[in-house]
């Protein structure tokens, strides 16, 4: 099987693919939309992308692929988040620091000295990357995309909470058969959060952000089905993921 996951080489993605699927051939892109657009072009193929991150929240950009190309997640894996600080120059003379927007959600605190100028990027691997050509700027990475570029690090293990973990879900074409105890949903919901709160009251809801997405749990033993019926009666909701 062909896993299609976010790349260049030293991302996280490719390590969650590499230890959850070590014997499939793993296919890194550039971006999460060219992760979708591979796995649009081959049926037989099935993608690994993030979707969640305990500090900084849901990925949109996955969340909103799998809407708009009517795909799933099947089944959920779960990475140890934490980064590490790369380049030339010094801390106290860089101008500039490389950062995915969701790396620096969650080392912000760690970060606050940091007086240059951020500049943000499509992944944790061309953050090096950019620290590779600019001698005077650094990167926020993974320790393997600063191998990767052969880019000095200065401090490693950086994270603003203890428990910092990233979920991944395998990407499929249809929704697994099987009652899983998880459901990934999308809600359009004009009343606020009270009001989803509310409508999610029968599920045990634990993660809810502002941009109406919920992820719950609910005991093995219930009808998903029917519970998601029920819900998404009164409201415009979509079904994600089950596993």
């Amino acid at each position: 099987m062909v896993l299609i996951t976010l790349g260049p080489a030293g991302t996280f993605s490719e390590m969650a693919a590499k230890s959850y699927y070590s014997n499939e051939k793993i296919v890194l892109k550039d971006s999460i939309a060219d992760v979708f657009l591979a796995l649009m072009q081959d049926e037989s193929a099935k993608a690994l992308l993030p979707f969640l991150n305990s500090t900084s929240g849901i990925i949109a950009e996955t969340i909103l692929g799998l809407m708009k190309n009517k795909l799933y997640i099947c089944s959920k894996h779960s990475l140890e988040i934490s980064y590490t600080l790369a380049g030339a120059a010094s801390i106290s003379s860089c101008k500039k620091l490389y950062v995915h927007p969701h790396a620096y959600m969650q080392c912000k605190k760690s970060l606050e000295d940091f007086k240059g100028e951020i500049v943000y990027t499509m992944s944790n691997s061309h953050s090096a990357r950019f620290a590779k050509n600019d001698p005077s700027s650094l990167s926020l990475t993974t320790k393997e995309a600063a191998r990767e570029n052969d880019l000095p690090i200065l401090k490693e293990k950086i994270k603003d909470k203890t428990d910092n973990t990233t979920y991944f879900g395998k990407v499929c074409r249809k929704l697994p058969d099987s009652s899983g105890k998880t459901l990934l949903l999308e809600f359009e919901c004009q009343s606020g959060l009270d009001a989803l709160k509310s409508i999610l009251k029968d599920f045990e809801l634990y993660f809810l952000e502002d941009r109406k997405t919920a992820i719950c749990e609910v005991p093995s033993e219930t009808d998903v089905d029917m519970l998601f019926s029920k819900t998404c009666k009164d409201t415009q909701c979509y079904i994600l993921g089950k596993y």
